[in-house]
């Protein structure tokens, strides 16, 4: 079912002209390259900003006390798709999933929006469907703007997967939560879809050296630089990030109270 927002007149679009949008940051990479070990780290050291979350499965992001905290008190708000999973399929769940984060905090919005992709997620099919629904009028793209791709990349097995030929989804799907085989991916191999996430990446980090040898870690990072010569890049273990090395600026007029209530939530 086609999603629909109806917010009122209060979300008339041309009462948002030159508003500060929430960045919304799209995480990207191959299952098991360290996706949601990167976010467990950005969440536990915000250092104060609000961020709301999306994942395929909260149970899989291992949800500990100390984030427990950080829930309750606010700082952090994660939801999950109810149908599918984030990659290129469909645009409804994503829209939904986000608006429902930015009613959550009407008066006083998230600071950061952190979206989890699958592993065969397109960044560059999301971005074009977020365009898209700018063209149209959707509320939820009056109010957040897509502006960061992070691309984790796994050292430890990068040359084997540039030259798999396997097709992406048997690489990417097995284990993952929510995704339907039956949506496939505009690339059918492995190679060429992790070509894409490197391409429309902002930020690479070139994860678990740990593993990886120093010829692996030599191929993985020249490879990654031909690919995308623009992006910042960052060698990581257990995905290891400052949040203000990687998250984009928060636009002027964004940074709200540290406390208030709204639509039946409090912080």
């Amino acid at each position: 079912m086609p999603v629909s927002f109806n917010f009122g007149e209060d979300n008339r679009a041309e009462l948002f002209e030159g508003q500060p949008k929430t960045p919304v940051t799209l995480l990207t990479g191959f299952l098991g390259a360290g996706k949601t070990t990167l976010l467990k780290g950005l969440l536990e050291n915000q250092s104060g900003v609000r961020i709301g979350v999306v994942v395929n499965d909260v149970a899989a992001v291992n949800i500990d006390s100390q984030l427990v905290r950080r829930c309750e008190s606010g700082l952090v708000e994660v939801t999950e798709l109810q149908n599918g999973c984030v990659c290129c399929s469909s645009a409804d769940d994503l829209f939904t999933a986000v608006q429902n984060l930015v009613m959550r905090s009407k008066y006083t919005p998230f600071e950061h929006i952190l979206v989890e992709l699958s592993g065969v997620g397109e960044p560059e099919s999301i971005k074009k469907n977020w365009a898209f629904g700018l063209d149209c009028g959707m509320p939820v793209t009056l109010r957040t703007e897509v502006k960061r791709v992070i691309t984790v990349v796994d050292a430890s097995v990068f040359t084997q997967d540039w030259l798999d030929t396997r097709l992406a989804t048997n690489r990417n799907v097995a284990n993952e939560v929510g995704h339907e085989p039956k949506k496939a991916t505009r690339f059918d191999e492995v190679g060429q879809l992790l070509a894409e996430q490197i391409e429309w990446a902002d930020v690479i980090v070139v994860n678990k050296l740990d593993l990886a040898s120093q010829e692996e870690l030599r191929v993985t990072l020249q490879v990654v630089a031909a690919l995308n010569s623009r992006a910042t890049i960052f060698e990581t273990q257990f995905g290891a990030v400052l949040p203000s090395t990687v998250l984009p600026e928060v636009p002027c007029g964004s940074v709200k109270a540290e406390s208030g209530q709204g639509d039946g939530y409090s912080w």
